[in-house]
């Protein structure tokens, strides 16, 4: 396994919790993690409706 697998594997399993709960707060919570701090940024970049 790559460094960059080892990185993304955790972001990648938080993004399929969230997912199955349907909360990314929530995933968070459970995975122990607050939802900024991982990558230094937000988990998830939703783009703006102009």
């Amino acid at each position: 396994m790559t460094t960059t697998q080892k990185l993304i594997q955790p972001k990648l399993g938080l993004l399929k919790l969230a997912e199955k709960l349907g909360n990314v707060s929530d995933a968070c919570k459970v995975m122990g993690c607050s939802r900024n701090s991982r990558g230094g940024g937000p988990i998830l970049s939703v783009p703006k409706a102009l």
